[in-house]
């Protein structure tokens, strides 16, 4: 368990570091449960792994699009006769994901967008720049006494 007060693992791993049944091991689960000596949280549904937490409750969030979550660490233990044999045999580095840290950005790199088919982006367009010139203008100067308000449906 180490220092995170949970552990992952499912009842049959249990058994087996124990030497004992799974049913042994599912009564002594039960009873630690009832004497508040652990809470039991399971991790897919009523299947039989579960993080089983130890000196601390699992503080659970509040709830947000049907879902109420928690978040804490765990220490997984998983037994190599539970997976296939290609994950056991498999050494292969994995790939490494880039990480980015508060406050980074992102540089850009690679080939790019293509240039825009557009010869004259509309930005630029002389008749664009006049028309957001009057607009603005308009923006920003106080309205008269004689302006109304137009109602356009």
């Amino acid at each position: 368990m180490g220092d995170r007060n949970a552990v992952g693992i499912s009842q049959k791993t249990i058994a087996k570091l124990m030497g004992c049944s799974v049913d042994t091991v599912q009564r002594a689960v039960r009873d630690l449960a009832e004497e508040n000596y652990v809470q039991v949280v399971r991790m897919n549904g009523p299947g039989t792994v579960a993080a089983y937490v130890v000196n601390d409750r699992v503080a659970w969030g509040q709830p947000r699009d049907e879902l109420r979550l928690s978040v804490f660490s765990a220490t997984l233990v998983a037994d190599a006769a539970d997976q296939p044999e290609s994950v056991i045999n498999d050494t292969r580095p994995l790939k490494k994901l880039p990480r980015m840290l508060p406050g980074e950005r992102q540089l850009p790199s690679g080939d790019g967008l293509p240039p825009s088919a557009n010869p004259l982006c509309p930005v630029w367009n002389p008749t664009y720049l006049h028309c957001r010139k009057r607009l603005i203008a308009s923006l920003l100067r106080k309205p008269a006494a004689s302006d109304r308000l137009r109602v356009i449906y």
